[in-house]
């Protein structure tokens, strides 16, 4: 018996044709939907905590895990085919400055991109009161409070000026 893609097989029951033809249609139309495409980078920034969570829809190029079939699997790393970071998908602080990477996985496909893990948040200045009145003394003692995501508050550099008013 002959087969090529024109040929069809005929089962026992002669109302279930299978032309092979539509296989290969539907084959190559699975295949195709299946692709994932994700950005070639993407910038996150950390949370008021330290952190983030790294999603696929951050990732794909489209925004939805709609072309990755089923249910999304996401993993950073510190290299492409690496193992996931602890904590993955969450990065914090220590990731500062390095190159991380992002796979996306859906169904039998994934893609990757690079991440870059920013702190853009300031430190922050906890004050009692906008004017503060004391002594020379008690305002050479005084220290502000200050807070940083990221930075230990022992590394935070302060700088402040001060205003004198002499009341008559």
């Amino acid at each position: 018996m002959d087969l090529n893609m024109k040929t069809c097989l005929t089962r026992l029951t002669p109302m279930i044709t299978v032309c092979l033809t539509a296989i290969m249609m539907i084959i190559t139309n699975s295949a195709q939907s299946q692709s994932c495409a994700c950005k070639e980078s993407i910038n996150v920034s950390l949370s008021a905590n330290g952190t983030a969570v790294i999603t696929a829809p951050e990732l794909l190029a489209s925004g939805a895990p709609s072309n990755c079939t089923g249910s999304t699997n996401v993993q950073v790393m510190l290299t492409p085919t690496g193992a996931p970071i602890p904590g993955s998908p969450s990065v914090n602080c220590s990731h500062l400055g390095k190159t991380l990477y992002g796979k996306v996985t859906g169904g039998v496909n994934s893609c990757w991109s690079r991440i870059n893990v920013l702190d853009e948040l300031r430190p922050t200045i906890a004050c009692t009161t906008a004017v503060m009145n004391m002594s020379c003394n008690a305002f050479a003692a005084f220290v502000p409070v200050a807070t940083d995501n990221c930075t230990p508050t022992k590394e935070l550099v302060l700088t402040f000026t001060e205003s004198v008013t002499v009341n008559n």
